[in-house]
């Protein structure tokens, strides 16, 4: 006889408090369910005779994704067991009559769906790099920035579309090649799509694609930055965005799913999330998000913010999130933010009323805690003629300066 527990936890290892659907199935030598009692929220147990067979533990739920291990059970000369099933543990009390076998599984909120979307993109990729001064006051054209076009190589199955399974919404994550043991998060947040665009997706647009002068190729910039920072891009077209977008503890479950999962396909294990340090970018509209986020209730995130990174966002007060070791960059087309612009510090002028600010305090990475870039249309204009309206503009910033801002705050 052999005993089969099942227990059902999260992430963090503590015993689930919520609905929870476990089954247990003999796979070998003939296919048969095997009906489980419950003895406690989350545990499950069954008794099975002795012999050669394989079995299948799973477990769902309708927040989280279905998990599921399978243990091949040898008798001769004793019980042996091996087992199948990235992140699922198995253990074995000889020491209890019957035998006990414990499967623990552990229940997730998000699930790499990349292989159902299809997407792949070319590398290397070519996008801006920038020196720690964006401007060149004395040059014209296209040397009135201090820009040196470079190739960035990318890993295509360091792509993940991670699905929030609740609401639907998918987060893109990239994982760059400095990401070493993971843990550094840096998350974009965007404005809902709208304007009839015409590319081939959200995807394409932010993340892969290079096909119109609008993009923004964020995985690009950032292994061009050669950042240890896992981009984390979060999409609204299919659903809403969860507490996520909300506030700081929403986020930071997001960011400790995410972090479980990827230490699973990475490692091969994963005790506990382990999120360090964290970045926010935001762009147009997702400024809000950023806002409702450093705002709302938590405080975990807050302390673990290297970085605020603004590309043309939504004004809103950031007085209160400039402290001395955390990175501000922020690029503008109009007038916005200025509070940042009561450091002390230095500024250089460029043409048509352009100026670039940076702060005299810096960072541990030795860089100025503050750097502030207004670039108007008239300046855009005088870069490149066919720049004529201000959304074109608009639409360009993301695209040019997040690896300046991962590459000049050391994140």
């Amino acid at each position: 006889m052999l005993k089969v527990v099942i227990k059902t936890v999260t992430i963090r290892g503590t015993p689930v408090t919520f609905q929870v659907t476990a089954a247990l199935q003999i796979a070998r030598p003939t296919a048969s369910d095997v009906p489980l009692t419950r003895v406690a929220p989350g545990v499950y147990s069954c008794n099975l005779p002795e012999g050669d067979m394989s079995i299948a533990a799973t477990a769902e739920s309708p927040d989280y994704w279905k998990t599921e291990t399978r243990v091949m059970i040898s008798p001769l000369p004793r019980i042996h067991f091996g087992t199948s099933g990235v992140g699922k543990t198995v253990d074995v009390d000889f020491g209890t009559n019957p035998i006990t076998l414990t499967i623990t599984l552990t229940m997730q909120k998000v699930s790499d769906v990349r292989q159902s979307m299809g997407i792949s993109f070319g590398s290397p990729q070519t996008v801006m790099d920038f020196g720690p001064q964006i401007l060149n006051p004395s040059g014209s054209g296209i040397t009135l920035f201090n820009q040196t076009p470079t190739p960035a190589a990318l890993l295509q199955q360091n792509l993940y579309m991670m699905k929030w399974k609740s609401s639907g919404t998918i987060v893109g994550v990239y994982v760059p090649q400095a990401a070493g043991n993971l843990g550094n998060y840096n998350v974009f947040f965007k404005p809902p799509r709208h304007g009839g665009w015409t590319t081939p997706g959200v995807t394409g647009l932010y993340m892969t694609w290079t096909g119109a002068r609008d993009h923004k190729c964020l995985i690009a910039q950032t292994e061009l930055s050669k950042s240890s920072y896992i981009v984390c891009f979060a999409f609204e077209e299919d659903g809403p965005l969860p507490a996520y977008g909300q506030h700081q503890s929403g986020l930071m479950e997001l960011l400790e799913e995410i972090d479980y999962y990827l230490r699973l396909d990475f490692k091969g294990s994963a005790d506990r999330p382990d999120v360090r340090n964290v970045a926010l970018s935001c762009f147009s509209a997702g400024a809000e998000h950023v806002k409702n986020v450093c705002g709302g209730p938590g405080s975990v995130l807050l302390s673990k913010l290297k970085g605020l990174f603004i590309l043309d966002g939504n004004d809103f007060d950031i007085s209160s999130l400039a402290n001395g070791n955390r990175a501000i960059r922020i690029y503008v087309a109009e007038r916005k933010f200025n509070s940042v612009l009561n450091s002390p510090g230095s500024t250089v002028q460029g043409p048509n009323g352009s100026f670039e600010f940076h702060s005299t305090g810096n960072i541990a990475s030795g860089n100025p805690a503050i750097i502030y870039l207004y670039v108007p249309l008239a300046f855009w204009h005088a870069y490149d003629p066919s720049f004529t309206d201000w959304m074109s503009v608009h639409q360009k910033i993301p695209g040019f300066f997040e690896s300046h801002a991962l590459k000049t705050s050391g994140i």
